[in-house]
């Protein structure tokens, strides 16, 4: 029995190899519908990435200077008249479907394949939620807003979990984030949750099933072991992010659009919480020990750095390791990235310009862009 999840490794598909298993596809049905809708979640630089394409496609005589000029206009539009120009071209040009499946699928190939594994529990009818570490979930509306639109549906604020958010979690469990989100799938495992005062409550809904997505192993462990402890097999599963495989994600999603699935969220009782940070975006967040007396971060802690010590009292003692003469009353752990709306928006919107929100680090490096694409034909 094997509770914790893992992809094997395998040579990674192309799109054309990816494109077979959307199939052929009449320009009437679901499939051109996933496609428009598809092409619509995309940022700008991509949208006018497939627009060029398939302009290369369907004009006989695309030159280079032709696909450029292109490029430059598509980026004029706005958002609504690239999808509506999309639609239209590819109606009026149904010959360059597949070619125009193989540029969407391109295009996805180095998102956090959490992503996909979103859309495949919405086409499966399962509900879909939001477990992450992070505080304060008011002051991340810009961030939630930016995901809700990539994914292209709303995740209920009944699913969506800050655990360290202080004002809300009292009930939560006071040691560790990850005995917070255990705690958190276990409720809706069982359909009830005890308050602070130890009262039992209802929850919105009951679950058969509870699927959990994280990048960092004492979360993926902890709930592991405690399904495997309790002899609940299937029904609490941990899925470590970072080994999911794109190309198994988009086939598995790929079958359902042929069969003619659409998105039917919370028909079955199965819900799937997916963490945030490394696993369906990267924000570039930090955490600092701050000198209160000058404002100076004395230290910068990355996620991951955070994640192998996540204790602020380690932090504080590096501090002051690095300069005793700080007294331990003016030293301060510093999480307004996290917490302080103003930091969030401003990461995100960067993110979303430069096209690296939904990209993971160890593939930034070989990030798309317009001038690297080559012959466009």
């Amino acid at each position: 029995m094997h509770l914790h999840e893992e992809s094997s490794p395998e040579q990674e598909s192309t799109p054309e190899e990816l494109n077979q298993s959307f199939g052929q596809s009449p320009m009437n049905d679901h499939r051109f519908d996933f496609v428009i809708e598809r092409f619509d979640r995309l940022n700008e630089i991509e949208q006018v990435l497939i627009l060029s394409e398939l302009e290369a496609l369907h004009t006989t005589d695309a030159t280079a200077n032709a696909v450029e000029h292109a490029v430059d206009l598509y980026g004029t539009l706005s958002s609504d008249e690239r999808t509506e120009l999309f639609r239209k071209t590819l109606k009026d040009n149904p010959d360059c479907f597949n070619d125009t499946i193989e540029s969407l699928i391109d295009q996805h190939t180095d998102y956090f394949p959490a992503l996909i594994a979103v859309l495949n529990a919405v086409y499966d009818g399962h509900d879909i939620g939001l477990l992450t570490a992070r505080g304060n979930r008011r002051g991340h509306t810009v961030l939630l807003d930016a995901i809700h639109d990539f994914v292209g549906h709303t995740i209920p604020r009944r699913n969506t979990y800050f655990v360290n958010d202080a004002s809300r979690n009292a009930r939560l469990p006071k040691e560790n984030t990850a005995a917070r989100k255990l705690q958190v799938l276990r409720d809706f495992l069982n359909g009830y949750y005890t308050d602070a005062e130890g009262n039992e409550k209802p929850m919105s809904k009951k679950y058969d099933e509870v699927i959990f997505y994280d990048d960092e192993m004492k979360n993926i462990t902890i709930v592991a072991d405690y399904a495997r402890d309790n002899g609940l097999g299937t029904s609490m599963r941990a899925i470590n992010a970072k080994e999911m495989c794109f190309e198994e994600q988009w086939e598995a999603l790929a079958e359902k659009i042929k069969s003619g699935a659409q998105p039917d969220i919370g028909r079955e009782p199965i819900i799937h919480f997916f963490d945030i940070d490394g696993t369906l975006v990267n924000i570039p967040a930090r955490m600092y020990v701050v000198d209160t007396r000058s404002d100076e971060a004395l230290i910068t802690i990355t996620q991951e750095e955070f994640a192998h010590n996540p204790s602020v009292d380690y932090w504080i003692e590096k501090a002051r390791e690095l300069d005793p003469s700080v007294p331990l009353d003016a030293l301060e752990y510093d999480f307004k990235d996290f917490r302080d709306p103003e930091r969030i928006e401003h990461m995100v919107r960067n993110g979303l310009l430069g096209n690296k929100m939904f990209v993971p680090e160890e593939k930034r490096t070989s990030e798309k862009h317009p001038e690297d694409e080559g012959d466009l034909s």
